[in-house]
């Protein structure tokens, strides 16, 4: 009898929330890097700690960006949802995999 089994990448991530204190857009590539008003995490122990960034070739970039965009329009917090994966950078920044907007 033989017994095959799939592996699949273990998600950890980390939830920060407040509100936006910085939307950062740029750096010569098509990303998005957001700071808020609370303690920052850097549980993947990137070399940038400053906020958190996404980039277009990532999946849910536009629906994270959407979401920041929206919320820091409107001064409302979001729940920012943070790779906690060690090493998993984007440009040196803790990487966003989720943007939550609470109600």
């Amino acid at each position: 009898m033989v017994l095959l089994a799939a592996v699949q990448p273990v998600l950890a991530e980390v939830y920060v929330t407040g509100p936006i204190k910085i939307l950062r857009t740029g750096w010569n590539s098509d990303s998005f890097g957001l700071e808020l008003e609370a303690p920052q995490q850097n549980p993947a122990g990137c070399p940038n700690p400053l906020g958190y960034v996404s980039e277009s070739s990532l999946p849910g970039y536009q629906t994270y960006y959407a979401a920041a965009l929206a919320a820091y329009g409107a001064g409302k917090p979001v729940t920012a949802v943070i790779d906690s994966n060690t090493g998993v950078c984007v440009h040196g920044y803790p990487k966003i995999i989720g943007i939550n907007l609470p109600g």
